[in-house]
Parts: structure tokens; sequence; C-alpha cells
């Protein structure tokens, strides 16, 4: 069961040129099987970066085992939380959600940075938001993710990789850019193509688009991670990842 709550419309993020949309209705089996790796594995603390939406933490809030979530938000105004909290009280989730979720939010992409956080996790996830980043930035997000999750933890990653799922060949996005410098898959899009060009307005998309292969996948997590699972489709563009810290 999914319960999908992002809102009842398509909604463009005030954080413009960052890939980060708010897209009801996505079957996502990705983050379905996230859900039932949560079930299977019982974390006791989830940090999820960009859950504003509650898509994720309204279908494992219910386990037991979770005592807290904190959910990092970098942009509340782009949700209608007056319809998303009102199907939570249908689902009687609110005190729930009151008892177990810490939620900040701001206005900008330094929510989106976890230095400053101390605490330990059992399972991180961050869907759809770190392939606006760079490989170095990426690295650290990696390093950090590493110094903040405890022995054995989960962590839940997708974004934007360079195979259409459909077609089961390269992308219009990845077809249609350059790599920036020696990493081929930190590419630089071409809006001479109108297909990219009217895809980039529509999708919120920023001029450079890291996109989360395995094989970067792999190369970037080092020693710190292993692939429990992956890649599995997200959605026709994008990529998931079950990594459990090692």
């Amino acid at each position: 069961m999914s319960f999908k709550m992002v809102g009842d419309q398509r909604k463009v993020s005030n954080l413009l040129g960052t890939g980060i949309q708010y897209i009801p209705g996505h079957i996502e089996p990705y983050v379905d099987e996230c859900v039932q790796e949560v079930q299977k594995y019982k974390p006791k603390r989830i940090l999820e970066i960009g859950g504003g939406g509650f898509r994720f933490i309204s279908e494992v809030i219910t386990n037991e085992a979770i005592k807290e979530a904190l959910i990092i938000e970098p942009d509340y105004y782009a949700l209608d939380y007056k319809k998303i909290l009102t199907k939570i009280d249908q689902l009687e989730l609110i005190d729930l959600m009151e008892k177990k979720v810490n939620f900040f939010i701001g206005t900008d992409e330094k929510y989106f940075e976890i230095n400053n956080i101390k605490m330990q996790f059992d399972c991180i996830a961050a869907f759809r938001v770190y392939h606006f980043s760079t490989p170095e930035k990426f690295q650290n997000i990696i390093q950090k993710f590493s110094e903040i999750m405890s022995e054995n933890a989960l962590l839940f990653l997708s974004g934007m990789c360079s195979l259409d799922y459909l077609t089961k060949e390269e992308n219009i996005f990845f077809t249609n850019s350059m790599p920036i410098n020696s990493e081929k898959y930190y590419r630089k899009l071409d809006q001479t193509n109108e297909m990219v060009r009217d895809a980039i307005t529509k999708q919120n998309l920023p001029e450079n688009i890291l996109f989360l292969d395995m094989e970067f996948i792999e190369r970037s997590i080092g020693k710190n991670f292993k692939v429990l699972k992956g890649p599995i489709m997200s959605t026709k563009i994008v990529a998931g990842y079950i990594l459990q810290k090692v």
C-alpha cells in the first residue's frame, strides 16, 4: 500500500534548478522496496533528506521499532501541508507523527547540508535530491553519512541515471550532454536541444547533472558502504540503491 502524500498536483520546487519537484501518483517501486527493508531491519532512528511530502515516513512510522525520525525539508512552500496533514489525520497517524517525528524546514539548499548533525542513525533516506550535486560534494555527503550512521545501518539513495528504464537505452539527458571533467557521469546538458530545454523547465533541472549510475555509486561509496540492492527503477530516469554501512 502506498499513500503517496506529496500533494494533489505536480508542483515545482521554489529552489529553481535543483531537480527538486513534487509529483503525485508516482508508483516508485524503489521507495516501496525501501519501506519493505525498514520493516525487515527495524531501525530505531531515521533521517530523511527532502522528506516533507511524507511519502516515505508515513508508511514506516507505524513500525514499533522506530523511536525517532528527523526530516529535513528545504522547500516547505512547495507542498500543500493542509491537505497532507488532513490525509495523515484520516490515516490516524497524527499522534505517531507528533510523538516520533522532528521536522526542520527552510527555503534554500543549505537545508540539505548535514554537517551539524551529531546524532547516530540506523537508516538514512535521500530520494531524488543529490543528482544536482557535484562529484566532490557527493563524496563529502557519503563520508558524512558514514560518520553519523550506526553499524549495519541502511542508506536509501536515488537520483537521475543515464538509463531510460522504459526503452532500456540511454535517456535524452545523458545522450544530449557532455562530461564537464574527467568524471563521465558529471555532465553539462545541451540546451540547444529543444526536448532537453523543455524538460529542464518542466523538471526543474540544473544545467549540470550528476548521473547516479551503478559504476559511479560503487566508486563513490568506497569501503564505507556495500550495495545490497540496485539499481532499482524509481521513475523512468531515476535509479535507486539500497546500501548498508560496513
